[in-house]
């Protein structure tokens, strides 16, 4: 079982559908979550009265226009300002914004150049370290990622963000007592938090603590019954405890829930020619082909599935 990737995923996937901080741009090109604050607009400077209601007007204009998800006339506008006041203590607020807008478009390491222009104009600022230290964590640059993860603590040492994925990181360096420090620190917040009680269960898996680990996502699905990824991640759990009844039916729910998911329809798939199910399991990729899931990737699958060896049945030792 492949942790270090299961926690790169739920990474991914936490960066993609929640709101980070004040951040106002997501990573899917959604609408703000949170209106500019007048106190975050860029204000006037001792420069000459022209290039200051100039900048003024850019940076109003910019605002407008990302509030509308004009992303390319924002992002114009932005640096448009730059150019004006190159100077202006403001301009840390409008290199993060421009970082965002890269990572909109995918070009990370530009949003990286970005946040650490916004970073030498204010090295007191935490957003441009958070964000930049989660997009070093996507890149594999996970010491970099405990770097910049560290600095936010430093300014706000109850960052719930930073503490979540400064936990990420630890956990993909391996590092499993700290991983569980910072996730411990997130539930001493807020003991039911989602994010932070997966991460716990992921490291009991990692560890091999199996029981603490199937209590941890028993207590996941209690709060969370239609979230297909944690029946997928307990059936894993239970089929490591020797529980394919339970395992099986938590597959069957799993894809039930999600069936054009095409990642789970193949665990369920593999699941099922391990346990010496392997036309069922391919009658399963026929189910989920005419659901939509693409042809491609049910060929791939059904390739996986008839080169799949049947498990012996072990059951691991409680631990």
């Amino acid at each position: 079982m492949d942790c270090k990737k299961i926690f790169l995923v739920w990474l991914a996937a936490v960066l993609v559908q929640q709101a980070w901080g004040q951040a106002r741009i997501g990573l899917n090109g959604t609408p703000k979550v949170q209106a500019v604050q007048p106190t975050e607009r860029p204000v006037a400077s001792p420069y000459t009265a022209e290039d200051s209601a100039r900048y003024r007007r850019l940076i109003q204009t910019a605002y407008h226009a990302l509030q509308n998800d004009s992303f390319s006339v924002g992002k114009s506008r932005l640096e448009q300002a730059l150019k004006v006041l190159p100077k202006m203590p403001s301009n840390v607020e409008v290199y993060y914004e421009l970082g965002q807008l890269e990572e909109r478009e995918g070009r990370q390491r530009s949003a990286l150049d970005l946040y650490g222009k916004a970073i030498k104009f204010n090295g007191s600022y935490a957003k441009p370290y958070l964000r930049r230290g989660g997009l070093y964590l996507l890149l594999g640059q996970a010491a970099d990622a405990v770097a910049d993860f560290d600095k936010v603590l430093h300014l706000s040492p109850k960052d719930e963000d930073a503490l979540f994925f400064r936990a990420c990181a630890h956990a993909d360096m391996g590092h499993v007592a700290a991983a569980a420090a910072d996730f411990g620190a997130l539930l001493a917040l807020h003991p039911l938090d989602e994010r932070a009680s997966y991460g716990m269960a992921l490291l009991d898996v990692q560890q091999k603590n199996w029981q603490q680990a199937l209590q941890r996502m028993d207590a996941l699905i209690g709060r969370h019954p239609n979230d297909s990824r944690y029946y997928a991640k307990r059936a894993d759990i239970e089929e490591a405890l020797g529980q394919e009844a339970a395992a099986a039916a938590d597959w069957a729910h799993a894809t039930d829930l999600s069936p054009k998911d095409a990642a789970l329809l193949k665990g369920h798939a593999l699941f099922l020619a391990r346990q010496g199910r392997r036309e069922e399991a391919l009658t399963l990729l026929g189910r989920g082909q005419r659901m939509g899931v693409p042809y491609e990737d049910v060929e791939l699958l059904r390739t996986a599935v008839r080169r799949q060896k049947r498990m012996q049945k072990t059951t691991v030792g409680k631990k």
